[in-house]
């Protein structure tokens, strides 16, 4: 049985089914939703693995930048506080 056989009957198959595979446009093929576990959490992604990748750095993107804007918060009021102190009369 060759791969495009494989494909052709996983999309019609019409109950769920796990792929363990590193060959990606086979997983692209067959994928209609795609399953992450990080940090001892199960994460649900709708589409196939590209589209995965997309919503997955569209996400990490956000997480990043809200990370980035409390550092920035924190910062700043470490520097308020630190000019009250010396500037204190």
């Amino acid at each position: 049985m060759n791969k495009d056989c494989i494909i052709r009957y996983l999309k019609n198959y019409k109950k769920a089914f796990i792929v363990v595979s590193h060959d990606r446009e086979f997983i692209n093929h067959v994928a209609k939703e795609v399953y992450e576990i990080e940090y001892n959490t199960l994460n649900k992604y709708s589409g196939n693995y590209d589209e995965y990748l997309i919503e997955k750095e569209t996400i990490t993107g956000k997480e990043f930048m809200d990370i980035f804007h409390e550092v920035t918060k924190a910062e700043d009021k470490a520097g308020e506080a630190l000019a009250e102190e010396c500037f204190e009369e």
